[in-house]
């Protein structure tokens, strides 16, 4: 299971119009309607809030950003808020892929700090379910992850994959605490 989430394009999907350096813009994380696979399609705000959409596959998540000038130095292709965002819109499916990919943004999430353990739970269906509570949210403000009932093999494939669209073993910034 591979995915693959672009740098920004620079053009807007809908008009093909240049995004200017400093410009907000919305990026979109589509699954392709046959094959499954992952791609990246940036929108102009002006279009998204005009309703434009992708034509086709589903729109898994989607994000604000703002365009950055060529040449500054390379970011994390998500910031953690982009990725909170969207472990947030992530379906909470029973769909195996779903599963697989917000069970591992919830772990990458967790290590960057931004979710905080609570507890494990088994679920109504003898799977482990994971509670977890955004960081600063109130008590009781839980968040529950299924475990997919991936092997550790299965995992660290998963996680090799996702570190390349997510620098994994990034130190969390000093002062933040769960």
């Amino acid at each position: 299971m591979a995915y693959s989430i672009e740098r920004p394009s620079g053009k807007c999907a809908a008009t093909g119009r240049p995004i200017a350096v400093g410009e907000p813009f919305v990026a979109v994380l589509v699954e392709h309607e046959t094959s499954g696979e992952m791609r990246r399609e940036d929108f102009s705000r002006a279009a998204w809030e005009g309703g434009v959409r992708p034509p086709t596959g589903r729109v898994f998540a989607s994000w604000f950003s703002v365009m950055a000038a060529p040449g500054t130095k390379k970011k994390p292709l998500l910031s953690d808020d982009e990725l909170v965002e969207i472990f947030e819109q992530a379906p909470a499916s029973t769909e195996r892929r779903a599963l697989i990919f917000r069970y591992l943004l919830g772990l990458v999430l967790l290590r960057r700090r931004m979710l905080r353990f609570e507890r494990q739970r088994p679920g109504a269906s003898g799977e482990m379910v994971m509670v977890v509570r955004r960081r600063g949210a109130a008590e009781g403000d839980e968040i529950e992850i299924t475990d997919p009932g991936m092997d550790e093999a299965s995992i660290t494939e998963a996680m090799e994959e996702l570190s390349r669209v997510i620098p994994i073993d990034e130190a969390p910034e000093s002062g933040v605490g769960a």
